[in-house]
């Protein structure tokens, strides 16, 4: 993918792969591509990017848990677009799309189903498409434990119905049927 990307006139391409050992053939297919590791767990510093397009990531149910979303949502910048390929019927997939559409950073998320009979003996492939939500005023959806490391967030104990050392919010002010607007 990174050797068509270049090929096509992309003016930076950033080729990643999680493992070590397979980043000289990315290399040696893609020469004019910046060519890096990328573990979803810690993906770094890497950039942000307008488009950002993975081919057959997901090999197993737990590719939200082990990172990739929150990974591409790190590489797209907002406004940007995401489009990953992967066979029809991988584990995981459902999870990750059910994930995007939940997300308010990700403002929409389409799977299309194409076959692709020319290069892939008939086999049927998912599409997943989704925009980059542009930036929000402020947060809808974080990460709790960054929140609790920056003080954001008091720390918790872990127990459900624990008080937040917060006042508990105003109870809403009664009005009557008849006198509220129309």
């Amino acid at each position: 993918m990174a050797r068509v990307t270049c090929d096509l006139g992309a003016a930076e391409v950033l080729a990643t792969d999680g493992e070590e050992r397979l980043l000289d053939l990315v290399r040696a297919n893609a020469p004019d591509a910046d060519v890096r590791r990328l573990d979803w767990a810690a993906p770094g510093e890497q950039g942000t990017f307008d488009v950002v397009l993975g081919a057959d990531l997901i090999y197993s149910s737990g590719a939200v848990a082990s990172g990739l979303l929150e990974t591409c949502t790190a590489l797209c910048r907002p406004g940007g677009t995401l489009v990953l390929c992967a066979p029809r019927g991988r584990h995981g997939l459902n999870e990750l799309v059910d994930a995007m559409r939940r997300d308010a950073r990700w403002a929409a998320a389409t799977v299309e189903r194409f076959s692709a009979t020319d290069v892939a003996d008939g086999h049927t492939f998912l599409l997943v498409t989704a925009a980059r939500s542009e930036n929000l005023p402020h947060p809808v959806r974080s990460d709790s434990l960054q929140l609790r490391r920056s003080g954001q967030l008091p720390a918790s104990t872990g127990r459900c119905g624990e008080a937040s050392g917060l006042p508990p919010p105003a109870a809403p002010e009664y009005v009557p049927h008849g006198r509220r607007p129309a």
